[in-house]
């Protein structure tokens, strides 16, 4: 982490010409950071709360943006919106129930040991996640069913052991293309015969 420094977000042009902030670094951090704890504190998204409109999209970068209400972003930043991995998953943070690793069951995995949230903010996709190490996060763009991941950022680093080498196995496995996919109650991420199947965090 610098100290002294201030860290300047390069602005683009609205839709009707105005100026409006791009998120930087260090923004982007403190924005996964309000989701992991939101995550921890709050109840299932779609529990007891009022809709908004829905966006849905589909093509390069394009996202699905759930019926969900934006929750206050930290000071002076943009809002977060609940999105969804694909279109006909419910939009609620995941818990791992199984992994594989070319083809192999990986038993640490079950139980809840990594969890997945996908948000929108400003108009780009964040991905929240949580290893038995620690945090883990990215932004993300959606390409129809293939999900990609990049400025990945990790929240503990040097994990001993079995944590550690878990760790770094969830992190190869965000560098591939993660083709989504949602039947049966369950969220499946696929990169060849490795991947994760998820089902809702009942928190």
């Amino acid at each position: 982490m610098s100290h002294g420094k201030t860290w300047l977000v390069p602005r683009s042009r609205g839709p009707g010409g105005s100026r409006r902030p791009r998120l930087g670094p260090v923004v982007t951090a403190a924005m996964v950071s309000a989701i992991l704890l939101a995550s921890c504190a709050e109840p299932p998204p779609e529990l007891g709360r009022p809709a908004t409109s829905d966006v849905t999209g589909a093509g390069s970068g394009a996202s699905s943006i759930a019926s969900r209400p934006a929750q206050p972003g930290p000071s002076g930043l943009p809002p977060i919106t609940c999105a969804r991995f694909v279109p006909d998953s419910p939009c609620t943070p995941y818990r791992s129930i199984r992994a594989l690793d070319h083809g192999m069951a990986l038993p640490w995995a079950g139980d809840g040991a990594v969890t997945a949230s996908l948000q929108s903010v400003d108009g780009e996709l964040l991905l929240a996640s949580k290893t038995p190490c620690g945090p883990v996060s990215a932004k993300a763009t959606l390409d129809h069913d293939v999900m990609r991941v990049h400025d990945i950022a990790v929240g503990a680093v040097g994990c001993p052991g079995e944590q550690g080498e878990q760790q770094q196995w969830f992190l190869e496995l965000l560098r591939q293309d993660l083709s989504l996919s949602y039947t049966g109650g369950q969220l499946h991420w696929r990169a060849g015969t490795s991947g994760i199947d998820f089902e809702r965090d009942p928190l």
